[in-house]
């Protein structure tokens, strides 16, 4: 009947406009301080933000200055490459880690977290990344980032 149609009528462009909003996606916002790293970078000249993992960014103190630090998924123009820019206040340039492994979920870690008995406790805010449960945790040393197992 008319209502039966009407039903099915609004649910197909329900639908419809969902696939629409998956394929353009969200429109996704960094704070200024970080896309004015990018432009100095030339970042937005090879990358766009992803939102495939939400948040796409995360904050936290990862080189221990008591500055915040950003954490942003990025991917090609093309979309066919996913990295990880590092917005570090104590490095002058961003520092872009390609992904070949993709993680589900990330988080900053507090300084103080236990890691593991080896390692002991954070000294600084790290950030986890995780793949379907285990993942990783990036420590800064200074130069670079130190890669920790976390979990099982």
């Amino acid at each position: 009947t008319l209502g039966t149609v009407t039903t099915m009528t609004v649910t197909k462009l329900l639908l419809t406009i969902l696939f629409l909003i998956q394929l353009e996606g969200p429109e996704l916002i960094v704070p200024d301080s970080v896309s004015a790293r990018f432009e100095a970078d030339k970042l937005w000249d090879k990358y766009v933000l992803s939102g495939r993992v939400n948040p796409f960014y995360v904050r936290g103190d990862l080189d221990g200055d008591g500055k915040i630090d950003y954490v942003v998924l990025v991917k090609n123009h093309s979309q066919t490459e996913e990295a990880v820019a590092y917005v570090l206040s104590s490095q002058q340039r961003v520092l872009v880690e390609p992904r070949g492994t993709e993680f589900d979920s990330w988080e900053v870690l507090d300084k103080g977290t236990l890691i593991n008995r080896r390692y002991g406790r954070l000294k600084i805010d790290s950030l986890l990344m995780r793949f379907r449960g285990p993942g990783s945790v990036r420590i800064w040393n200074g130069k670079t980032f130190d890669v920790i197992p976390w979990g099982d």
